[in-house]
């Protein structure tokens, strides 16, 4: 492209001499940048230097320097030349630029660029970097014990001392400082943000990296609240901890995360100890169990591998072969295996009482407000077959299905209540509550109410289930059943209907049946009526047989009269 469309910008604030010069004479390299179209140029070009003794007027120095196929990337450039100053500090030159090797003559660049004279290598810096430097001596900074310092508008910006490099705000603005101090624990690299303050008082957030706190190599990460007010050590609160091995600990206050990549977030001396595991907010938790969790409350204890815990003193078990127990943990009992109760929930409401598991794979709830569950949400236990629900005691009371049975079981009795609320007693409503009906094993309800109602009711009667027989006299039965007081009556718990019948009492003394004097079993009443009907059948026999005999004798003797007039 044509030279007359092309712009040099001279992108040099300061030139770098390449060697010292003889009097008169400088050594010079020039940096510049070459625009095609406000884009950086590459490629090869011829540049004219021409040098003058002022930015915009007075004679040239010196005859033109032409610099032929310049090799110009990325639009920079570099060109090494002497020049006569005199004496003169410096000079100001003037640039034009054309294809490499054409005919055309320069297109001249507006304005003019200052070259000043440099008596040593690397005594001046290029503020678009440096070429061929050696780290061991080309350097900015200081070599004896004075700070090298940094000012904008002549007020100091930054500082390097013996500490590291502070960079300051205005007075009492926020400053960042990059030091490698001692702090409270160990010696870290850090990084101090300030809030600013009054003389020798600094405060803000201290961000260190090292070899970790107490001995620990573990090359951790750390953010403090930091504040120093001229007292020894600065105070310090360890605010957020990341170390090699994956554990954090995050804001909160005797955070302890010692078990590979764990985690203690929050809270107030929470331990995580256990690999993978998470103590997450609340007070005095621990999660020691691998790969367990506590996301809050106080005084829990995930104990065990793949454990959860949670609300107030929920304990998991705690294993042979977890972490530390921390505060949540202390005195929990041991499972007796390596990964304590592992993959147990517990959650326990707020009650001052630690509430412990018993087993592995369980989920256990101490929730004395009562287990709420939406409206359409079921409840399935699978299909096998076993006792699923058990309301009391490892298996003495609960609900379960066999084959093709439904059972519920009763370590003694059944019952079924009307209202009332619960009390402990066997057999009792509570205040207000009536005793429906009852299954028991033997006798012992007292006060009865409620109807059954069916199509029929069989009593087992099975020869192969009793023993004990003895005859009865069914006259005599009869005799006492002749005897028993029966009265129209109604039950107390519904005086509209009426009943005939006798009272337990007279049928108890009268019989001795059944297991007491308050209750009439059907069996029982039944077989007093069949006794009674043989003894009432016997009776008539025997009546029946002595009037027959009469009526014989009658008929004998009217026989015998009939014959007696026939003569």
């Amino acid at each position: 492209m044509h030279a007359s469309h092309r712009t040099l910008a001279a992108a040099i604030a300061a030139l770098l001499g390449l060697a010292a010069t003889p009097a008169g004479a400088a050594s010079f390299v020039y940096e510049g940048r070459l625009d095609d179209r406000g884009a950086p140029a590459s490629g090869r070009y011829d540049i004219r230097l021409t040098p003058y003794p002022h930015d915009s007027r007075g004679s040239t120095l010196a005859a033109p320097m032409v610099f032929e196929d310049v090799d110009v990337r990325d639009g920079r450039f570099r060109l090494d030349f002497d020049l006569p100053l005199a004496g003169a500090d410096g000079a100001w030159l003037e640039l034009g630029v054309r294809d490499a090797g054409a005919a055309h003559d320069f297109a001249s660049i507006p304005g003019r660029a200052k070259a000043t004279a440099a008596p040593l290598v690397g005594a001046c810096w290029s503020t678009t970097g440096d070429a061929g430097i050696n780290p061991a001596t080309n350097f900015i900074g200081s070599t004896d014990n004075q700070p090298f310092i940094v000012r904008s508008s002549n007020v100091e910006r930054g500082r390097f001392d013996a500490n590291g490099l502070r960079v300051n705000g205005p007075t009492f603005q926020p400053q960042i400082e990059f030091a490698v101090r001692a702090n409270t624990l160990s010696q870290y690299s850090n990084i101090l943000l300030e809030a600013g303050g009054m003389q020798n008082q600094r405060s803000g957030i201290l961000i260190s990296a090292g070899d970790g706190a107490d001995g620990q190599n573990n090359h951790a990460l750390y953010i403090d609240q930091y504040q120093d007010e001229g007292q020894q050590p600065p105070s310090q609160t360890r605010r957020m901890e990341l170390a090699s091995d994956g554990a954090g600990r995050f804001a909160g206050t005797g955070l302890v995360a010692s078990g590979g990549n764990a985690v203690a977030l929050g809270g107030t001396a929470n331990t995580a100890s256990g690999s993978h595991a998470g103590a997450l907010a609340g007070i005095n938790n621990t999660a020691s169990g691998f790969w367990s969790t506590v996301p809050g409350g106080g005084s829990n204890c995930a104990g065990g591998d793949f454990s959860f815990a949670g609300g107030q003193r929920a304990k998991v078990r705690v294993g042979n072969a977890v972490g530390a127990p921390g505060v949540g943990c202390a005195g929990v009992p041991s499972s007796g295996t390596l990964a304590g109760d592992v993959g147990t929930f517990v959650w326990a409401d707020t009650q001052s009482a630690d509430f412990v598991s018993t087993g592995p794979d369980q989920f256990n709830v101490r929730a004395a407000g009562g287990v709420n569950l939406h409206q359409s949400t079921s409840l399935s236990f699978g299909s096998r077959t076993r006792q699923m629900v058990n309301l009391w005691g490892p298996t003495a009371y609960g609900i379960g299905v066999q084959a093709d049975t439904l059972y519920m079981r009763s370590n003694n009795f059944y019952a079924w209540y009307q209202g009332g609320v619960h009390a402990d007693a066997a057999l009792t409503p509570g205040a207000g509550g009536n005793l429906m009906m009852a299954l028991t094993p033997g006798p012992g309800i007292t006060t009865p109410t409620g109807y059954v109602r069916a199509t029929l009711f069989s009593s087992v009667s099975d020869r192969n289930v009793k023993t004990g027989f003895s005859a009865i006299d069914p006259l005599d039965v009869l005799g006492k059943v002749l005897a028993l007081p029966l009265s129209r009556w109604s039950y107390r718990s519904a005086t509209d209907q009426w009943h005939i019948g006798p009272m337990a009492q007279d049928f108890f003394a009268a019989f001795g049946l059944g297991g007491d004097d308050k209750t009439i079993s059907t069996v029982d009443a039944d077989g007093v009526a069949l006794a009674a009907i043989q003894g009432l059948n016997a009776k008539l026999e025997r009546e029946n047989a002595a009037l027959r005999g009469e009526l014989a004798a009658l008929r004998t003797e009217l026989r015998a009269l009939a014959q007696d007039r026939a003569r």
